[in-house]
């Protein structure tokens, strides 16, 4: 794959128009050490092209400016993502909406481009902790990515998410704490609650176990919505409808504890959440119609095979076959 095809390819995957199989593998080198030189070719010129943009702003180009010379000279050593990834990253938020609301930490009008950002990626199979400037904690679930200050120094707190995370906040009544996604953003004063919005999925959730927040939906259709404990919003990103129902949000946070835990799932949802698990890739062809909903509870350390063997009991026609990291499942029709 040449430089030009390379960047093609990388502007599919940012707008998320191609498979979730063949975006999962991709996403996948990406990360990988595999062809680097090509990858930072690539990814610069999208970078520049973007820089110099029509529809860009000023502004916007200014803190595209900024946000590069701190990723390739600033971040720590120890930081997570390989340089390529790190523009990457800056790219995927430039495409979805304004960098500089997501990255530069502009609220209300204010900045502060002295402060270093800092990025935390957890891959497949994996989670992670992390505490935050002012002592919050967050919980990153696999396949999630979490950008923040190395310092709060504005009248907010602000930070990207995409992906999985449980934050538990420190109390600040004149700092809210607000996490950005794609789709949504959740902000708070002092609580323990859950963000679930991955790129590649259907919906976005926010899960509420202490305190109060408040989400606000990037569609100007709809108004901020407040929810209070063991309350669960999702949001549609096709439908744009927000639905809140009451769950028990303790039992929820178990996935920290390596639980996957569905209620009301469909089957696409679960595989993704097993790939996730499991740092595998799923396949599966559907050979019937396959629309029902899902309640299940997988637990921790199980393996790859045991939860597919779950899913074999639940729908009748499911079989698998296990080669490596890949998993090809077939729903037969029934007689």
């Amino acid at each position: 794959m040449n430089s030009e095809e390379l960047s093609k390819f990388i502007r599919k995957f940012f707008s998320h128009s191609l498979t979730d199989d063949i975006k999962y593998q991709f996403g996948q080198w990406l990360i990988s050490d595999n062809s680097s030189e090509s990858k930072m070719k690539a990814m610069e010129e999208i970078w520049l092209e973007e820089s110099m943009s029509s529809e860009a702003t000023e502004e916007t180009l200014k803190d595209l400016e900024v946000l590069h010379k701190r990723m390739n000279e600033s971040l720590p050593k120890h930081s997570f993502l390989p340089y390529y990834l790190r523009i990457a990253a800056a790219i995927a938020l430039f495409v979805a909406g304004s960098l500089s609301t997501y990255l530069l930490l502009s609220v209300h009008g204010e900045k502060n481009v002295d402060v270093k950002m800092l990025q935390c990626f957890v891959p497949y199979g994996e989670r992670r902790s992390v505490q935050l400037p002012d002592g919050s904690v967050a919980w990153l679930n696999a396949g999630s990515l979490l950008v923040y200050p190395a310092e709060f120094t504005g009248s907010v707190r602000s930070l990207y998410l995409s992906g999985k995370g449980e934050f538990t906040v420190v109390k600040n009544k004149k700092k809210p704490f607000i996490v950005k996604t794609n789709f949504i953003e959740v902000e708070a004063l002092g609580t323990v609650f859950t963000v679930t919005s991955y790129p590649e999925d259907s919906i976005s959730q926010t899960i509420l176990e202490e305190g109060k927040v408040k989400v606000g939906i990037y569609n100007k259709n709809h108004e901020n919505r407040i929810l209070h404990p063991n309350d669960m919003l999702t949001y549609s990103h096709k439908s744009e409808k927000i639905t809140i129902s009451n769950i028990d949000a303790e039992q929820s946070s178990k996935w920290k504890e390596g639980y996957l835990i569905f209620r009301a799932a469909t089957l696409s949802e679960i595989i993704k959440s097993i790939e996730r698990r499991h740092n595998v890739t799923i396949s599966y062809e559907k050979q019937r119609s396959v629309s029902g909903i899902y309640n299940i509870k997988f637990k921790p350390n199980e393996t790859v095979k045991e939860d597919l063997k779950v899913l074999s009991k639940l729908i009748d026609g499911f079989e698998y076959k296990i080669e490596g990291n890949k998993i090809h499942i077939i729903i037969k029709k029934r007689r």
